[in-house]
This record gives C-alpha cells, sequence and structure tokens, in this order.
C-alpha cells in the first residue's frame, strides 16, 4: 500500500498532474515531502548498488617461494544495507598443501583478510575493492592469484642491532662508519663498514630547498637494494661497491633518500640488513640515518635471536626492544 502511494506521488511530480486523490497540485511543481521521498529512495537505490559479487583468489608463499598450506585466513566482507546502514559478515578458511585459497560470496562492497600461521612472521593480508563503481575494484583471476609472503622461523642468531643518528659536515667529506661499534671516524679507514658523504650548500635556511646529494660506499664488499619486508637472510652475489644518491631542486616530486639495504663487508666477514636515511637540513645540522640487524660472523643469517642479540657498541649480549628509528646521535 504504502509503496502504490510513493510511486503515485512520484507520478505527480514527474507528470504535473493537477488533482490525485482530492490532492490540489500544481502542475509540474511536486511537493517538498514527495522530493525528499524521490531523493531518498535514489540514495538507498545508490548505496546498495556499491555491492557487488565477491569473488577472490590468493595464493600464500614463504622466503622460498614453496607454498604454505594449513594457513589460517580470517576475512570480512563489507555488505551494504543502505544509507549509513551496513554489516559485517565474518568468514575462515585454511589454505591448501600449495597455499592457495579461493573466497567467493555472494554479494560485498570490500573485502578484507589477515592470514597467520604458528611458526611463521608477516601480517600477510590486505583489504579489496568490489564496488562495481569504484576505480580501484579488484578483478578477480584464477591464473593469476593474489600472492602473500610470510617468512618461516629459522635458526636465529646473535645478532648486533645498529641503530644510530650521525652528524657529518655536509661539504662532501668522507667519514667510516663501524657497523659493529657504531664508530664514525673521519675519512677513509679500512677498519669500518661503510664511507659515507653528504654534499649541499654551506648556508640554508630552514625552509629552504636546495641541491643536495650522499654517497655511500661499502668497505671491501657492496650493497643490494630491497623491498623484502623481512631481510632476515642476506642474497650470495649480486652487491655493488657505491651508492649515489641526489636530489634536485627542480625535482618534482622531491626524491625519497631512504633505502632499504643487504651490505656485505670486510671481503665476507660482515652481512647486514640495513635502512639509511639522511636528513640534509635538521636545525642547520646534516644527519646519515642508519637502522638494522648485523652479522659479525659472516654468516648471510639476519633472523635476531632475542634473547643474545646486542646493541652496536654493547659490552655483552643482553635482550633488546627493536627500534624503527635510530636514536642516538654519532
Amino acid at each position: 500500500m504504502r509503496k502504490s502511494r510513493a510511486l503515485l506521488l512520484l507520478s505527480v511530480a514527474v507528470l504535473g498532474i493537477t488533482t490525485v486523490c482530492g490532492l490540489c497540485l500544481v502542475p509540474g511543481v511536486a511537493p517538498n515531502w514527495v522530493r525528499d521521498l524521490w531523493a531518498g529512495i535514489r540514495l538507498e537505490q545508490a548505496s546498495r548498488s556499491a555491492n557487488g559479487p565477491v569473488a577472490f583468489y590468493g595464493r600464500l608463499i614463504d622466503q622460498d617461494r614453496s607454498g604454505v598450506g594449513g594457513a589460517v585466513v580470517a576475512g570480512e566482507v563489507f555488505v551494504v544495507d543502505g544509507f549509513e546502514r551496513w554489516h559485517l559478515e565474518r568468514f575462515g578458511l585454511e589454505t591448501d598443501q600449495s597455499g592457495s585459497f579461493v573466497i567467493t560470496v555472494r554479494r560485498g562492497s570490500s573485502l578484507r583478510l589477515k592470514i597467520s600461521k604458528q611458526g611463521y612472521v608477516g601480517g600477510a593480508g590486505g583489504q579489496f575493492d568490489f564496488d562495481p563503481a569504484s576505480t580501484g575494484r579488484h578483478i578477480p583471476d584464477p591464473k593469476n592469484p593474489v600472492v602473500f609472503h610470510m617468512w618461516k622461523k629459522g635458526q636465529a642468531e646473535a645478532l648486533i642491532e645498529h641503530s644510530r643518528r650521525y652528524n657529518l659536515a655536509p661539504d662532501g667529506r668522507t667519514y667510516t662508519v663501524d657497523l659493529l661499534t657504531a664508530k664514525l671516524r673521519d675519512g677513509k679507514s679500512p677498519d669500518g663498514d661503510l664511507w659515507i658523504s653528504i654534499k649541499r650548500p654551506a648556508k640554508v635556511g630552514d625552509f629552504q630547498r636546495f641541491d643536495w646529494s650522499y654517497r655511500m660506499e661499502v668497505v671491501g664488499g657492496g650493497y643490494i637494494c630491497t623491498d623484502d619486508p623481512f631481510m632476515y637472510r642476506a642474497p650470495e652475489a649480486g652487491y655493488r661497491p657505491v651508492l649515489e644518491f641526489e636530489s634536485r631542486v627542480s625535482d618534482e616530486p622531491q626524491p625519497d633518500s631512504v633505502r632499504r639495504l643487504y651490505v656485505r663487508s670486510r671481503d665476507g666477514k660482515v652481512y647486514a640488513a640495513i635502512t639509511i636515511s639522511v636528513w640534509p637540513n635538521m636545525q642547520g645540522k646534516a644527519y646519515f640515518n642508519i637502522g638494522g640487524f648485523v652479522n659479525p660472523a659472516g654468516s648471510r643469517n639476519l633472523e635476531p635471536d632475542p634473547k643474545t642479540s646486542w646493541p652496536a657498541g654493547g659490552d655483552q649480549p643482553r635482550p633488546w626492544r627493536p627500534q624503527t628509528q635510530p636514536t642516538q646521535p654519532g
């Protein structure tokens, strides 16, 4: 009955009928409440159209690109019921022996996944859009599943945690960094791991843009840039000796100075997984930041043992807390 009355009144609004059921209407003009009703109906329809069929194909692999079976996949599907009305449909499943899994849900606007397995590290998962009108809508493809990565825990080792902020004269002069002791020396010393330098104008304002650069050379070895989220095993080969970075005023956008690196130094006696970044002007000073883990035993294993690892320059192993940013000035 309500639906019939609503359709009748909408016809009035569209066709401009003068009198219906005793209601006197101006031809071609709908009352405000009719227009509001129509707007509400359209808003409801638009909201519900944010749902689409959900189909997802995924695969979980480890550091050796082997499938990880028996992992728990926890999911949530966000379903739009109407304007400002929604609900979540939760589910759980496991990956098969090859690490693969398939998700199909009749309708939903987005899908959120979280994958876990005992003995593995890494927060695998993500959120995927299934709104039919979205330009970022996920397109499922059984021949090209979304690949997730986790790291199977191995034999952890006693590593050195290096987390330092080195204050350098930004005139291009070279300094030597010892990754084992966190000591900084002037000039190029063979008793170290990295030769670093920063170059920029002598006088710069706080908000002034300027050309600047930095250089890093590995002593008796090289580096490899990586996007590996774990950085627990250094590669055997592929190292390059010199890393050079340059930023110009004319660059748009300005380049990011952060680099994630594997380092092999001292002719293979030392391996490290570090993140470097440079602040060319922080309150008038220039800083070269280094944070990560170092294996002083000549092993490529960079998985730290929390019980035996120790900070660079420390006297003996002690429990550590991972530091994401260098905290101590060099």
